[in-house]
């Protein structure tokens, strides 16, 4: 492997770590940062979390003005555990 391609993997891998850092912090408190209501795994796609005021009101879980808010994250077992080890306290 050249010594470019082992810097853009490297680059790659902390892109990935760090937007898996982002999704983990908003899972893990479970409420949605854009309108303040709940968040529910959807379980048609792994790893698939939206906001209860997301789609028609019809659909939506919780009552209130429409929200768009939706996110992934689907890591590895290694990889939670890493994020999940650095953010104990």
């Amino acid at each position: 492997m050249s010594r470019a391609t082992r810097e853009q993997r490297t680059a790659e891998i902390v892109r990935q770590m760090t937007q898996l850092r982002e999704a983990y912090a908003i899972v893990s408190k479970g409420v949605c940062p854009q309108c303040g209501a709940k968040l529910h795994r959807n379980l048609s796609m792994s790893g698939w979390w939206q906001c209860d005021r997301f789609g028609e009101a019809s659909f939506r879980r919780a009552p209130g003005p429409q929200c768009n808010f939706q996110i992934f994250y689907d890591p590895t077992p290694e990889q939670h555990n890493h994020i999940v080890t650095e953010n104990r306290v």
